[in-house]
């Protein structure tokens, strides 16, 4: 999804140059939201769809590297 709105952006912007876009919402405000939405997806934030796979590997791991993820 990421890969697809970067390529969306660019062909509209005609840059990548983040400083002459001047702000993203000026430009493509829903695209820019979709954007941030997918981003705060792939961290992993509680209630998105990487939200489970981190914390199983966490839940995973805990027993045995319990330091190390602290």
């Amino acid at each position: 999804g990421m890969f697809f709105l970067v390529g969306v952006i660019y062909e509209r912007a005609h840059t990548r140059d983040l400083n002459e876009m001047g702000g993203l919402y000026a430009i493509l405000p829903v695209y820019g939201t979709v954007l941030i939405f997918t981003a705060m997806s792939s961290l992993g934030l509680p209630g998105l769809n990487g939200f489970v796979s981190e914390f199983l590997v966490v839940r995973g791991v805990w027993p045995i590297f319990t330091l190390a993820l602290l």
